[in-house]
């Protein structure tokens, strides 16, 4: 075959750096298309180099990269994140005859003659002798050549004026290595020196056969071996070949690709089985058949390479199968509507289902938006299935959805589940739709939701349970780094009845640009269940227009809490929002060491319906529009201890920097050791617990003790229930014994200390010793 020479072995390539481009892949392509064409790593084009051709880790080619003549070629040099500029080259020049140097050509000679043969074709051309060509024949006589006498059109050896002594035929002995020792070596007949075909063959022992000839025809027959055992295949060993990192070798010597060392699953090209990369055919069936390919094998890694893949159906990620490509460039592209499809017994519309144990999908791009898709992105798991998918793994994706009822992610009665680094669009802009929720992870146990980002959505992340849903509980889950942006619910924990939550952590995720009128930065809902070490620490929750934290028990559904702390928080509040933290009907809740700022927020903290046993401690509060603390409903055992609450704005009548309302009475409110520093002094009352009563004398006692006010007020403290225990340090000295104050606040400047026993009326001690 006619070949051309494009690169050398050893030939190194750099990328956009200057840096040796090491395990580069190189492509060659018919040119303007995808289809695969073949190079060679020899020049007579009869061995094939692979497709694509792998760098080793300089960047160096292993083999010779020989052109074919069928078709002109394109070439792309790709890496595992992105094609290498300035590739892709294309429209690159198959071999032609010109390029192989001419004919094959054959040469004899005698001690009397040189004759030069060629076989038919193009490719040889002689130049017409001239003084400045010496020893270039003409194809018709030689005027004058440097130690030729005038000859004719045939010249020979015989017509020489000087000719040089040719001496005897070399044997194959006689080379060693590059040089000569001895005599020169024929290269006539096969290097034996004879004239003729048969004499050939006589010397090399081989009878005359005929054209088709055969190992059989032999009169000398060479021994073969009858068979040869390669050594026992091993990770780092085929046939004595080492193997290098990121490949392989099972158990069958199967050599496959393992992503830097890791794994041994082999790996199924989709392109292999006819997937369109262009994304104008329908690449479906191509896709399904990798994906059988890979079970059959016992499971394997389905590769999508650089393109575009159209499905027109739902493609199901059997068990012991990851679908996997480049990140951010393989693009899964469903129709606008997919058929259910029925999988482990159950029917599923999404557009990639992982129903089965051990089955991933990492580095995809599924875009619901193009085509306006309705299904759901990639979802794991459904209610009424055979099975709960187990170890299921989505990882580094980007889903792109539209706007509809969508998951974008989507986990549904799964144990140990992994949705980590994944990038999920829900609007390219605007107000996100109502039913788009990013990631959703319903009735999960072992649970990994890490490092993803959420935009545009309903709900961000939603980890859910339901009621009448066997096994829908939500346990050993932990949401944490994530970043979720412009939704309704940045993140939200809804229980109902026998869907439990147990040792769940929201930590270290930021939840901002909160924009609709209606969104929360972070809400847990229980609507009947119970509630066991759910803890939220660490989070930033900013700019949302309704409450930061808001935590919501269903009154009469025997919804219950045992651990539910939200600690170490950074809560931000937007200019308009109702308040930074909201409890409703809530019972054993601990609200402790967060920092809320931003001076937009109705209300600080607020409690109502019949809140209990809530603690709110070591907090740092500024900047609340109307007061620091609410509690209004019904409350009881509500401990307000060691928080600092300053930049609060008080303002208009009646608006205190905390209030415990009349509406309906609470008891057992407890306002202790707080520092308040409102804005400016004004004549409303930083205390009110005008609502705190004892309906009976068993009913647990309110107090308000040790409280730092920086400024001195008309009534800065004002009590009316007899049964609270009030103490009040002032900020300074009465003037005199009808200084303004309140009953239980007091004093001390090292003298004296001062004691206001009823309004305004002080009454003062001296300071000494017995």
């Amino acid at each position: 075959m006619v070949t051309r020479l494009r690169y050398p072995k050893g030939y190194q390539f750099f990328d956009s750096n200057g840096d040796p481009l090491a395990l580069g892949n190189l492509y060659y392509y018919q040119a303007g298309t995808t289809i695969l064409q073949d190079t060679y790593s020899d020049d007579e084009g009869t061995v094939s180099n692979t497709n694509p051709l792998v760098l080793d880790g300089s960047g160096r080619l292993t083999t010779d990269v020989y052109l074919g003549a069928t078709a002109d070629y394109k070439e792309v040099l790709v890496t595992s994140s992105a094609t290498v500029s300035p590739w892709p080259a294309d429209n690159i020049p198959h071999a032609s005859a010109s390029d192989s140097g001419g004919t094959d050509l054959g040469a004899s000679y005698t001690d009397t003659a040189v004759n030069l043969t060629s076989s038919t074709g193009s490719g040889i051309a002689i130049a017409a002798a001239t003084t400045s060509t010496a020893g270039v024949l003409d194809s018709a006589r030689a005027t004058k050549i440097d130690g030729l006498a005038t000859v004719a059109a045939t010249g020979s050896y015989a017509d020489l004026v000087d000719k040089p002594s040719l001496g005897a035929l070399a044997s194959l002995s006689s080379v060693n290595d590059e040089n000569w020792s001895g005599t020169p070596l024929s290269i006539a007949n096969g290097g034996t020196g004879a004239s003729t075909e048969a004499g050939a063959r006589s010397a090399l022992g081989l009878a005359a056969v005929a054209s088709t000839g055969s190992y059989n025809d032999l009169s000398d027959k060479p021994t073969i071996p009858s068979a040869y055992t390669l050594p026992t295949a091993s990770a780092s060993l085929l046939g004595g070949v080492k193997v290098g990192s990121g490949l392989a070798i099972n158990a069958s010597g199967v050599l496959s690709a393992t992503g830097g060392g890791s794994g041994t699953s082999p790996l199924f090209d989709v392109t292999s089985y006819g997937a369109d990369p262009s994304g104008a055919a329908d690449s479906y069936a191509a896709i399904a058949a990798a994906i059988a390919a890979a079970s059959a094998a016992g499971g394997g890694v389905v590769y999508f390479p650089v393109g575009i893949y159209k499905t027109t159906q739902v493609i199901s990620v059997l068990g012991g199968v990851s679908l996997t490509g480049v990140y951010g460039q393989s693009i899964i592209r469903p129709a606008a509507s997919l058929p259910t499809k029925t999988i482990n017994g159950i029917g599923v519309a999404a557009s990639i289902a992982c129903m089965y144990a051990n089955s991933g999908v990492s580095d995809l791009v599924v875009d619901l938006r193009t085509n306006s898709c309705t299904a759901n992105g990639i979802q794991a798991g459904e209610y009424g299935a055979s099975s709960k998918p187990d170890n299921v793994r989505v990882t580094d994706n980007t889903v792109i959805g539209w706007d509809t009822h969508q998951y974008l992610i989507y986990g549904k009665l799964c144990t140990n589940i992994y949705v980590i680094d994944n990038k999920v669009v829900g609007l390219a802009s605007g107000t996100p739709a109502n039913e788009i929720v990013g990631i959703e992870l319903f009735g999960v146990d072992g649970a990994l939701v890490i490092g993803n980002q959420v935009n545009n959505t309903s709900v961000g992340i939603l980890l859910k349970s339901q009621n009448g849903i066997t096994g829908s509980y939500v346990k050993s889950a932990t949401v944490f780094g994530n970043d979720v942006r412009t939704a309704q619910q940045g993140i939200m924990l809804s229980a109902t009845p026998g869907g439990d939550f147990d040792l769940v952590t929201v930590i270290g995720n930021r939840v901002v640009d909160m924009k609709t009128t209606n969104a929360r930065g972070i809400k847990i809902e229980n609507n009947g269940a119970a509630l066991r070490s759910v803890t939220v620490t660490g989070n930033v929750f900013e700019g949302t227009e309704r409450t930061l934290v808001d935590v919501y028990f269903a009154t009469g559904t025997g919804a219950t809490s045992a651990g539910l702390s939200i600690t170490n928080n950074t809560l931000t509040a937007a200019s308009n929002c109702d308040s930074y933290a909201n409890f409703t009907a809530c019972a054993g809740v601990v609200f402790t060491g967060n920092n809320l700022t931003g001076g937009g927020a109705y209300y600080g903290v607020s409690f109502s319906a019949a809140c209990n046993n809530i603690d709110v401690s070591g907090n740092v509060m500024q900047g609340s529009r109307r007061r620091a603390v609410h509690i209004e409903g019904g409350c009881s055992n509500v401990f307000i201890r060691d928080n600092r609450f300053s930049g609060y704005d008080s303002s208009g009548a009646g608006d205190v920097g905390a209030l415990v309302d009349t509406a309906v009475p609470s008891k057992g409110i407890h306002i202790d050791r707080n520092h308040w520093q409102p804005t400016t002094p004004n004549v409303n009352y930083v205390v009110n617990t005008t609502g705190a009563t004892r309906p009976s004398s068993s009913d647990p006692a309110s107090t308000c003790l040790d409280n730092t006010i920086d400024f001195t007020r008309s009534r800065a403290l004002f009590v009316t229930d007899s049964a609270t225990l009030v103490a009040r340090r002032v900020s300074e000295a009465p003037s005199s014994a009808t200084a303004i104050g309140d009953r239980g606040d007091w004093f001390e400047d090292g003298s004296y200390r001062y004691v206001c026993s009823a309004a305004s009326t002080w009454r003062r001690v001296a300071l000494a010793s017995w």
